[in-house]
C-alpha cells in the first residue's frame, strides 16, 4: 500500500497523461470504423503507417531533452532550457522536416513506395489526408519538445492539462469531423488538435519562465 501511494504521488499525472494519449490515439480509428466501416479505418492506418517512420525520432526526443533539462534545473540553470531543447531538437527536426517535405510534395509516390504501384490505396484519394496528417505530425514534434521541457522542469500536471484539453477537443470536434468527413475529416481534426496542444504547451512554458 505504501509503495502504491508513493507511486501515485510521484507519477499520477504522467499515468493519467498516458491514459489520455491512448484514448486520443484510438479515438479516430474507432470513429471511422463506426461511421464508415473497416475500409475507412484501413485507409486511415495506411497513411498513419507512412508517418510512423518518424516515430523513433519523436520518441527519442523526450529521452534526450528531459534528463538534460532536469540536470540544468538542478544546477540552477533553468533559464538555459531553450538552448538545451534547441540543441537536441534542431538536428532531429531537420531530418523530420526533410521527410515531411517529401511527403507533402510527393504523397502519391511515397504511398507507392510503401505499398506498391498496384496497391488499391493509390486510387483511394489519400494524398490530401496524408498532407493534413503531416501537418499534425509537425505539430506533434513541437509539442513533444515543449512538453519534454515541462517534464524536465517537473511540471507534469501542466502536461496532463494539455492532454486533457486535447482529448476533450478530440471528443467534441474530432468525432463530428471524422464521422462527417471520413479519413480527411479525421486528419483535419488531428491537425487542429495538435496545433492547440502546441499552443497550450507553449503557454504553460512561458508562464513557467
Amino acid at each position: 500500500v505504501e509503495y502504491a501511494r508513493s507511486f501515485w504521488e510521484i507519477g499520477r499525472w504522467i499515468l493519467l497523461t498516458n491514459i489520455l494519449a491512448v484514448i486520443l490515439v484510438q479515438l479516430f480509428p474507432w470513429t471511422l470504423k463506426l461511421f464508415h466501416g473497416p475500409e475507412a479505418t484501413a485507409s486511415f492506418q495506411v497513411i498513419v503507417n507512412v508517418l510512423g517512420v518518424s516515430n523513433p525520432i519523436l520518441f527519442s526526443l523526450g529521452t534526450l531533452i528531459i534528463p538534460a533539462i532536469t540536470q540544468a534545473d538542478a544546477q540552477g540553470n533553468r533559464a538555459d532550457w531553450s538552448e538545451i531543447a534547441q540543441g537536441y531538437a534542431l538536428p532531429l527536426g531537420c531530418i523530420l522536416l526533410l521527410y515531411y517535405f517529401v511527403l507533402i510534395i510527393w504523397p502519391q509516390e511515397i504511398l507507392a513506395v510503401f505499398y506498391g504501384a498496384d496497391s488499391p490505396y493509390l486510387a483511394a484519394g489519400l494524398e490530401t489526408p496524408l498532407r493534413y496528417l503531416v501537418l499534425a505530425h509537425i505539430m506533434i514534434f513541437f509539442a513533444v519538445v515543449l512538453q519534454s521541457v515541462l517534464y524536465g522542469l517537473k511540471k507534469t500536471r501542466a502536461v496532463f492539462l494539455v492532454h486533457l484539453f486535447s482529448t476533450s477537443l478530440g471528443l467534441v470536434i474530432g468525432i463530428p469531423l471524422a464521422s462527417s468527413g471520413d479519413v480527411l475529416g479525421a486528419c483535419k481534426a488531428l491537425a487542429l488538435i495538435q496545433c492547440v496542444s502546441v499552443t497550450l504547451s507553449f503557454w504553460f512554458l512561458r508562464n513557467e519562465r
